[in-house]
């Protein structure tokens, strides 16, 4: 944003620009000197220190993401794939969805008249 200018600040002013030990970014935006926490509007953004990938999928996959944690974080886990392991109330929530996502599509399935075969009248 080089260029902007922001009320109560010197029009020569621009972003980013340093601040003492802080580089602000913009206007309620800045970081400190290693890049690793970003605080926008009061909130603290932390880097990551690990990255979590879910394999490459070459078709149709499904997907839970759990209830967030103590840390604000969640968890993908792959269902098609793998168990949500031991956590009770998590395999709850997932079986709950899955049910409720297979009652939604079968509430969407086109009705058949009795003795014929799917997708012929």
């Amino acid at each position: 944003m080089n260029g902007e200018t922001v009320e109560g600040m010197p029009q020569n002013q621009t972003f980013p620009y340093q601040d003492g030990d802080v580089t602000v970014l913009g206007p309620e935006i800045f970081t400190d000197a290693q890049g690793d926490v970003i605080s926008w509007k009061g909130v603290n953004y932390v880097r990551q220190t690990t990255l979590r990938l879910l394999p490459a999928v070459m078709g149709p996959a499904l997907c839970y993401i759990s209830t967030g944690g103590e840390d604000g974080t969640h968890r993908s886990t792959r269902v098609d794939l793998q168990s949500l392991g031991d956590n009770s109330r998590e395999r709850a929530v997932c079986r709950a969805l899955l049910r409720h996502a297979l009652a939604l599509l079968d509430a969407t399935e086109p009705t058949q008249a009795r003795g014929t075969a799917a997708g012929r009248a």
